[in-house]
């Protein structure tokens, strides 16, 4: 099962709720991805997601996009949620990618950036 929306589509994996963006990342459609991401692990009783952003165009989110964003993960997401996010190098530095992590952290979601979708899907069944 898949679903398609402008930037991005959503599947249900066995373990795991993919989104592949495809588009401009830009804070309503990543809002958006994650909303629907959400209500679909919610469905499925799954606390796993693997957001896969590797091949959208940098939207060059600022600073208080980025925090803005992960402080409202547990908002969003189900309880005990990991999120993994695969991105390319020239997409984010990995001060950002912390910084992302951080505050998601401290909110209590577990997310973790990663450059290769594999270890992505290895941290996320590693649980």
């Amino acid at each position: 099962m898949e679903e398609t929306a402008p930037g991005y589509s959503i599947s249900v994996e066995s373990d795991h709720v993919l989104v592949r963006h495809t588009g401009e990342l830009r804070v309503p459609v990543l809002e958006a991805s994650r909303r629907e991401a959400a209500r679909l692990a919610r469905e499925r009783h799954l606390s796993l997601i693997l957001a896969d952003v590797s091949e959208a165009t940098p939207g060059w989110l600022t600073t208080s996009e980025v925090f803005r964003l992960c402080a409202s993960h547990h908002e969003v997401l189900p309880a005990g949620a990991a999120v993994a996010i695969v991105y390319r190098p020239d997409q984010a530095s990995d001060r950002v990618a912390q910084f992302a992590e951080a505050v998601s952290h401290r909110r209590g979601v577990r997310l973790k950036s990663f450059t290769d979708v594999g270890a992505a899907q290895r941290w996320l069944s590693e649980g």
